[in-house]
Formats: structure tokens, C-alpha cells, sequence
């Protein structure tokens, strides 16, 4: 299978290097990932501005690109202009969980719901650690579970859906199993604090935030992530309310 692999926090990830390692071993692997971290940057697209392309060595890589663009921007660009043989999108593996409505930010999410916009079986990948230095992080449990089911996931995709998978933060043989669940409600408590760099300007803000207690409701991502559980969750493109689209009908 000819599979293209971006992602969010660049091109220079680890933990998507290793995916790629781990994948090329039997499909063909394509990348175009953002030259640098785009997190929080969801389905934003790049316009009025130009963008660059850059070759980026990555072993096991059949063609391996950089973009100064959104993780979208990547996966739109690697169908449209380079017009890569792909039929499959894998964005991650995520640095950081994506659970929850956090789906709605994440650049990781928004690069799999691309591909299902140009027509191509997506998967977002998540490791839902909190660390920021990939240093610190091993990556095998997600990449591996991820290339043992890849051809499970490209069967089982729906034209308009995608997979969101997260893969707990414990060594591989602690996992407990997968569940299938729907997504829940909040998991990060957002703080805007005054930016105390050294090159701090007047009224200069940062986002950051600490993570909620997961999810006590069963049944949902955050819940079985504490659990010990990789989860799975089938997300749509299509967002129209059509139940109450036939309520409003003569309504207006």
C-alpha cells in the first residue's frame, strides 16, 4: 500500500520518523510534513502567502518533503501539486493525546480529515503523553500497533469518516486491549497567562493549561486512555444537523 505520512509538531519528529521506519518495512511511504510545529493549527489552510518545499532525507521514506504549511496543507499539497500515488493518509504519531473536543484544534486531526476530503482512508495518531521532549518518549507501542493494523484500518475506512486512534503513555505489553468509544466532553483546563520571556513585549500572552482528571463518564476516549486502553473513535466531515435540518424547513 502506498501510504503518505504527515503530521503536526514537523518534520523533524521522532516519533514520526519511527512510524515511517516502521511502516516502509512492507508499503510504500511518502511524507510531506510541516517544516516546523504546527499544533493547535486544526483544518487551517494557507492562503495569501506563499509556501515552500523542501526535500528532508527520512529513512525508509520513498519521498520525503517539508512545508512551511498547516499539517492540511500538506496532504492537500502532496495530492494536488505533487500529485503523490497515495491511498492512505497516517498523520502522527501526535505528541500529546488528542481525546475529547480537542479533536476541534488538533493539526493532527485536521490533516486525517483532509485526506477524507481529497477521498483517501485517514488515520490520526496519537500518544497520549504528557511530555514534550520526544527524547524522553518511547514511541514503539503507537507505531507498532498502528503498522500491525494499517490494512485492517484501510478496509474497514468509510467514505466521509476517519479514524481517531490514542495510544496510552505505558510500555507496550501494559496495555490493556482497544476500545471502540465515542469521544468526550473536555480533558485541558485552558490558562492565558502573561508571557514572561526574556523577549517579552507590553501585554504579551501565552495559552497554556494543565490536563483535567480523564473523563470518569465510561464509554468515552478519555476514560479508557486512564484505563490503560488504546482507543478508537470514527469521526465524520459531514457536521450538518439533519434532524434539525427538516425542523426548520417553512421555518424562515
Amino acid at each position: 500500500m502506498r501510504i503518505l505520512v504527515t503530521n503536526d509538531d514537523g518534520i523533524q519528529s521522532l516519533g514520526m520518523q519511527q512510524l515511517v521506519r516502521y511502516l516502509s518495512k512492507d508499503n510504500e511511504v511518502y511524507v510531506v510534513a510541516p517544516d516546523s510545529q504546527r499544533s493547535g493549527f486544526s483544518h487551517s489552510m494557507t492562503f495569501r502567502r506563499p509556501m515552500q518545499l523542501k526535500e528532508y532525507p527520512i529513512e525508509g521514506a520513498k519521498k520525503s518533503y517539508s512545508l512551511t504549511g498547516s499539517p492540511a496543507d500538506c496532504v492537500r499539497f502532496a495530492v494536488r501539486c505533487l500529485k503523490l500515488p497515495i491511498d492512505m493518509v497516517v498523520a502522527g504519531p501526535n505528541v500529546g493525546p488528542n481525546l475529547t473536543v480537542d479533536v476541534y484544534y488538533s493539526g493532527t486531526v485536521g490533516a486525517a480529515s483532509e485526506g477524507v476530503i481529497m477521498g483517501l482512508p485517514s488515520v490520526a495518531l496519537s500518544y497520549a503523553c504528557e511530555h514534550i521532549d520526544q527524547n524522553l518518549l518511547d514511541f514503539d507501542a503507537a507505531c507498532s500497533y498502528l503498522t500491525d493494523n494499517v490494512g485492517k484500518l484501510f478496509e474497514l475506512s468509510k467514505k466521509g469518516t476517519f479514524f481517531n486512534i490514542n495510544v496510552p503513555c505505558v510500555p507496550k505489553d501494559e496495555i490493556k486491549g482497544v476500545k471502540v468509544v465515542k469521544y468526550g466532553e473536555k480533558m485541558f483546563e485552558d490558562l492565558y497567562e502573561l508571557y514572561g520571556g526574556e523577549e517579552a513585549r507590553e501585554n504579551e500572552y501565552w495559552l497554556t493549561g494543565d490536563f483535567v482528571a480523564f473523563n470518569e463518564v465510561e464509554e468515552t476516549d478519555a476514560y479508557y486512555i486512564g484505563q490503560g486502553y488504546i482507543t478508537i473513535t470514527p469521526l465524520k466531515i459531514d457536521i450538518c444537523d439533519w434532524e434539525l435540518l427538516k425542523e426548520l424547513e417553512g421555518k424562515f
